[in-house]
């Protein structure tokens, strides 16, 4: 697998450094999936 065939990333933890990365993956054109224990 290359980094290019990267599409889609989950980022497990949505607190504050969960939200930045993927705030940072979704501005680059990746799919961002967050999962947190709580809702």
């Amino acid at each position: 697998m290359k980094i290019e065939d990267i599409k889609r990333v989950l980022i497990v933890g949505s607190g504050t450094m969960g939200q930045q990365i993927g705030f940072q993956c979704a501005m680059h054109g990746y799919d961002v999936v967050l999962y947190d224990i709580s809702p």
